[in-house]
């Protein structure tokens, strides 16, 4: 069976492009590109391998042969189509539809690499701690491309798109609460840091010991640090 669609150069490109930034500002090197693992399965195999990624736009697909972990990043068939054909520029993030593409491949490429980081390590991880880093990391990527696009970051705007517009989908895992808990930290220290937020170092650095925890650990110390921010 057949389950990766013909792709072009665009999906491997922009998959480059959002690991070296995120990458470069996590302070981690990717062990593996996700540039090859990105494809759009199909209904037939999601039911058979993964039936709680059907009605997702996006999923870190994770399953077992014998004694081998296989792992796909699956981008439903419109999203998977949209950032295929399109460059990622200007003109396209200015677009509602292409925005919120680039933000899903984004966070799928952050559990993808979350995943193997910590699997290579024979690190257990949990799908509530992926969502949660995602939810963290997709901003961080956004906000360095539409920098580097526009001129300025537009975190607020941003901000406000991925906590306040964003639906939540799936049962995979506790969605809404990774969610809250990251709108939580970000907002807090939005508020403290305003528009350079992303230029400070100190939180440069917070949010790379968050990428270091696992577990347990990683919820505590983003606790930690909302109630801090909100003393």
């Amino acid at each position: 069976m057949n389950i990766t669609p013909p792709k072009s150069n665009l999906i491997g490109l922009h998959a480059r492009t959002i690991e070296a930034y995120l990458c470069t500002f996590m302070g981690y090197e990717a062990l593996y590109s996700s540039e090859d693992f990105i494809t759009s399965l199909s209904d037939s195999f999601l039911e058979d391998v993964c039936p709680e990624a059907l009605d997702l736009p996006g999923a870190l697909v994770i399953w077992e042969e014998e004694e081998t972990s296989l792992v796909s990043i699956h981008l439903r068939k419109d999203i998977f189509q949209t950032l295929d054909e399109s460059s990622i520029d200007a003109s396209f993030l200015s677009t509602q539809e292409g925005l919120s593409a680039f933000l899903i491949l984004t966070e799928e490429i952050s559990h993808f690499q979350y995943y193997t980081r910590h699997a290579a390590s024979d690190t257990p991880v949990s799908r509530f701690e992926m969502e949660l880093q995602a939810e963290i990391e997709k901003l961080i990527v956004g906000c360095l491309l539409l920098s580097q696009s526009f001129g300025r970051s537009h975190v607020k705007q941003l901000t406000q798109k991925v906590f306040n517009e964003s639906a939540i989908h799936g049962s995979m895992t506790d969605y809404r609460l990774a969610s809250k808990m990251a709108e939580n930290f970000w907002k807090q220290h939005l508020h403290a840091l305003g528009d350079s937020i992303i230029s400070d170092s100190s939180f440069r650095r917070l949010l790379q010991e968050i990428s270091r925890k696992t577990g347990q650990e990683k919820q505590r110390l983003l606790k930690n640090e909302i109630l801090k921010s909100a003393a």
